[in-house]
Order: C-alpha cells, then sequence, then structure tokens
C-alpha cells in the first residue's frame, strides 16, 4: 500500500511539473518537440479545410525508420494519408527507442490501421557473415510472440551476401575488469602461441568512457596500443577549452565547465580570484557564471584583483553575445563565430608558425569534422544536443 502511495505522490508530482512547463512555455511564446506535433493534430482535426489543404500538398509520403515513431506521430500519418500514398521502412527486431517514447505497436499494428498495404521483406544481408546473422536470428526469438515475424506470419531470417565466416564466440562476465582482463590475456597468448602481431587484434567500444579499462588492462600486460578514436583529442588544452565553452552553452549553471574555460587563454583569470569566487558560489549555492554578474555590478565584496575583474568581464561580455545565439545557430556555426569573431583565437593561430599553435589548429579542424559528422545524424543540430552526442 505504501509502495502506491508513493509512486501515486510521485507521479501527481510530474504531472504537476508537467503542467507547470507548458504554461511556461505558452506565457514565453514557445513549442518543444512534442507540442509540434500534438499542435499539428489539434489543427488538422479542428479544421479539416487546413487538413485537406495539406493532403494535397504531400500527395506521397514516405517514413523511415517507423518502429521509432510514437503515437502522436501516427495518429498524424493517418490523418495525412487518407489518399494511401504512403510507404513506411522499419524493422521491429530494432525497437529500442521505448524510453523516448517510441511505440512499437505502430509497426505491429501497422497493417491494421491500412490493410490494402503491401509488406515487402527485405532479407539480403550485405555487411555480416551468415553465422552472426544465425546467431543474432536465434537470440531475437526470445521477443516472440510480439514480433512481426509470428504476427504477420513472415520470414525474417536474414540471408547474407557473404561467406559463412566462423561462429561468433560469447563470453559473460560479472564486471568489466574481468572482461578486459580477459581480452588482454586473449590477446597476448595468441599473440605468444601463434606468432600473431599486435596489430592483428582491434578491440571495439561502445563509447570513449569505455575505452579506459581495457587500456589499463593492456598496460599491466604489457601489449602496445594505438587508440584510434577520438580520445587523444580531447585531452588537448584548447579542445578541452573550446568543449568546455559549449558546455556553458548548454548548461549556464555548469560551474565546473566555467571554472575551467575562465582558467585558460583568451581569458586566464588569475587563479587566487577564481578561486575566491567559485568559493563564494558554493557558499551562497549559486552558479559561477552568477557570480560573475554579482562582481561585474559590486566588485568591491571580494577581495579580487582589478586585472581579474576586467578578465571575468569580458569572458562574461562573450558568453551574453554567445547565449542567446546558442537556441538559433547550429553548434559548427557558433563555435566558429566563438574563436573567430569573438576571441580572434583561430586568426592568431593560423598567422603563427609555432609548431604548437599549428597542432592546435589541426586539434580544432578535427573537432569541427566531428562537429560536421554529428550535424549530419543529428534531428536537432544545436549545442545542447551536441554534448548529449559527445556524453554517450
Amino acid at each position: 500500500y505504501n509502495v502506491l502511495v508513493e509512486e501515486a505522490a510521485q507521479q501527481k508530482e510530474l504531472a504537476e511539473t508537467y503542467a507547470a512547463y507548458q504554461g511556461l512555455l505558452v506565457e514565453s511564446g514557445f513549442v518543444d518537440f512534442g507540442d509540434q506535433i500534438t499542435m499539428t493534430l489539434r489543427l488538422f482535426r479542428e479544421h479539416p479545410t487546413v487538413l485537406e489543404r495539406y493532403r494535397q500538398r504531400f500527395r506521397y509520403i514516405l517514413v523511415d525508420e517507423f518502429q521509432d515513431t510514437n503515437y502522436a506521430q501516427f495518429e498524424l500519418l493517418k490523418l495525412l494519408s487518407s489518399h494511401r500514398n504512403l510507404t513506411v521502412c522499419g524493422d521491429d527486431d530494432q525497437s529500442i527507442y521505448k524510453f523516448r517514447g517510441a511505440a512499437i505497436s505502430n509497426i505491429l499494428g501497422f497493417q491494421e490501421a491500412f490493410p490494402e498495404a503491401e509488406m515487402i521483406v527485405l532479407d539480403q544481408n550485405y555487411r555480416s557473415t551468415q553465422a552472426i546473422l544465425d546467431s543474432a536470428y536465434r537470440l531475437i526469438q526470445n521477443n516472440n510472440p510480439d514480433r512481426l515475424e509470428v504476427r504477420s506470419s513472415i520470414t525474417k531470417k536474414l540471408h547474407s551476401n557473404s561467406e559463412r565466416g566462423r561462429a561468433p564466440l560469447h563470453h559473460h562476465f560479472e564486471t568489466l575488469e574481468e572482461e578486459c582482463d580477459f581480452v588482454a590475456d586473449a590477446i597476448a597468448t595468441r599473440h605468444s602461441e601463434d606468432d600473431r602481431p599486435f596489430s592483428d587484434f582491434a578491440v571495439l567500444v561502445r563509447s570513449n568512457a569505455q575505452a579506459d579499462s581495457f587500456l589499463r588492462a593492456l598496460n599491466l600486460s604489457h601489449i602496445p596500443w594505438r587508440f584510434s578514436g577520438s580520445r587523444g583529442l580531447y585531452d588537448q588544452e584548447i579542445i578541452r577549452s573550446a568543449i568546455a565553452f559549449l558546455r556553458v552553452l548548454a548548461d549556464p549553471r555548469d560551474t565546473l565547465s566555467l571554472h575551467y574555460l575562465a582558467s585558460l587563454d583568451p581569458y586566464e583569470v588569475p587563479a587566487e580570484s577564481l578561486a575566491l569566487a567559485t568559493a563564494y558560489a558554493q557558499r551562497q549555492n549559486k552558479s559561477l557564471l552568477q557570480t560573475f554578474r554579482i562582481l561585474s555590478n559590486n566588485a568591491g565584496f571580494l577581495d579580487v584583483t582589478p586585472d581579474a575583474l576586467e578578465r571575468m568581464g569580458r569572458l562574461l561580455g562573450d558568453l551574453d553575445v554567445m547565449l542567446p545565439l546558442s537556441t538559433k545557430e547550429r553548434t559548427g556555426e557558433l563555435l566558429f563565430r566563438y574563436l573567430s569573431t569573438q576571441t580572434g583565437m583561430i586568426e592568431r593561430l593560423s598567422n603563427s608558425s609555432h609548431p604548437a599553435d599549428i597542432q592546435r589548429v589541426q586539434n580544432l579542424a578535427r573537432l569541427f569534422s566531428i562537429i560536421e559528422r554529428f550535424a549530419r545524424v543529428a534531428r536537432y543540430d544545436r549545442v545542447a544536443w551536441f554534448i548529449d552526442y559527445l556524453d554517450d
């Protein structure tokens, strides 16, 4: 009983928070992504002439990754596709975004909504060996009967365009450390017993954060390694400074990132003054950015030097210019504007012949390449989403 009461209280709090959030959006004249769908649904349902105009405009509709759509998006699709010129592409076995609101019922129930639809099964695979495909097929059977293969009496067993290949090996471990030790031991054994060079081996990790444990295990086994990801790039001071700037734009309350940004070129706020400002922010439960603003209006209440105040003010001025742009401009444009127009850093580094500055320019170019790759796949190319992309 107590658990139910607690859950009910949590749901009530969430509902009140959501209502307050929606009220703030209305007061500010903003809509979020969900509103763009629900408001469009309401518009179409309440104004048939508007709906008909858009039906005529969108005579043919194609939806990719249909398994990732949510209930509201499917309802919108039903309204727009009265002409039945509709194609959806999807795979219920790839439905992994329920936590983001995706409804697998959309793809499972598509033929109930559109009974005249023709289903085409793509069963030719050009990426993996047959052994890998067979292992994956055996695993996905655990989702039966909630799969199209069962519900629609079709066969989704994939056929490889490649050779059979060796059967995948699966090892399960209780901890990440055990897994890393096993991988290092396996590489060392094959290197010594089969006379295989270390360059024959590769370790694939899901994210940069997972790599550290593997690198430690390789070091303990005296196995030389080369990290091909961007981990080393993010350790470079100029890249850490650029990312700290982006983090502050994504979350102005991020005191740690602002502290780091303030300590580096082009601001280099003296450490003693920066420590005083940070300590005050912690005591007063304020962000470092709020503290900088207080100092700009009342310089005398903390014993910071005039030089430190000037540097803090310069940083604050740059952020006041860039923060309003962070929700309007793409990530790459925003960072380039900051490094060129606001700080002049790109011009200064480009005009230098010092090897360290040349390396800094190259590192910045690599960061912009990463941002460009993100922009090609991101639903929204804005700094907050790029930071989420980096953290993932």
